[in-house]
């Protein structure tokens, strides 16, 4: 039985590699399909999580661990996988926590930067504001770093550029 296990649990490591490779060349396409050259986007990791309760009172909520991954990896590979592969990510609430794990996101091959919020917690719009510069002049994502969804971020994001508005945001009614 244990040899099945074993088996079992390298079938899954191969599958994961293999849907790692496909979701890089997949955001690849994407972005030649968009004629984009550098998709930047910003995952919100800051807040306190006090909706997690006991959970987040020693760590925050962005290294929370789910099924072995950080949600912050989490986030990070689906921005990736579908082609926004320069990050930013705000920091407050245990931020040398959260840089430690960007760190090793970086070396694992992905292009994140950190937003500092030490000293002030800026919420959403100060967050954004603060990380302008990193942005430029194009379109980019925002992503809570605890949403855990199923949204095709190419077809969100061709959608706004199609609609050429503002801004574009999801929502999901929830009964």
């Amino acid at each position: 039985r244990s040899e099945r296990v074993q088996l079992h649990n390298k079938q899954q490591t191969t599958s994961n590699k293999q849907q790692d490779i496909l979701s890089r060349k997949n955001g690849s396409q994407l972005k030649q399909n968009l004629f984009c050259n550098n998709m930047k986007a910003m995952i919100f990791a800051a807040g306190l999580g006090k909706r997690l309760g006991k959970i987040t009172e020693s760590i925050p909520k962005a290294l929370v661990n789910i099924n072995g991954k950080t949600v912050l990896q989490m986030a990070v590979e689906r921005c990736s996988a579908y082609g926004f592969d320069d990050i930013i990510i705000n920091v407050h609430y245990f931020a040398d926590m959260v840089e430690d794990e960007v760190k090793r996101l970086n070396k694992a091959g992905f292009r994140i930067s950190v937003s500092d919020e030490r000293k002030k917690l800026l919420e959403n719009g100060g967050g954004v504001y603060k990380a302008r510069d990193f942005f430029g002049k194009n379109p980019f994502l925002l992503y809570n770093v605890d949403i855990i969804s199923d949204l095709d971020l190419s077809v969100l994001y061709r959608l706004h550029l199609k609609k050429k508005g503002l801004a574009t945001l999801a929502v999901r009614h929830r009964p």
